[in-house]
């Protein structure tokens, strides 16, 4: 529902309630990178992006999606080696996503 409010309602502050709840508590799958791609992103909170997906990779380092993601987050946050790093690794582990890195 978080990313719902933000992405097409942009009511950031229901987001930021819906994406509080699903980020405290467990740690479901994909939730963070939720929170990170549609709540942190537009705000331009790239920091917390970058280390709310790397919290997701800890749990799961082979996910191409959050990897993926991650390139992308330290892109926009101006880490461009970083980033570079990650899109490679990224392709290490799954190279038909070369198109969209």
């Amino acid at each position: 529902m978080g990313a719902v409010a933000a992405v097409y309602d942009y009511h950031w502050d229901a987001a930021a309630e819906e994406f509080l709840l699903a980020t405290s508590g467990s740690e479901l799958p994909g939730v963070r990178q939720s929170y990170a791609s549609f709540f942190l992103i537009p705000l331009g909170r790239f920091r917390e992006a970058v280390e709310e997906i790397e919290r997701e990779l800890k749990q799961d380092p082979l996910n191409v999606a959050h990897r993926a993601f991650q390139a992308h987050h330290l892109n926009w946050e101006g880490l461009y080696d970083r980033a570079i790093e990650e899109a490679r690794a990224t392709l290490e582990i799954e190279n038909s996503l070369a198109g969209s890195l």
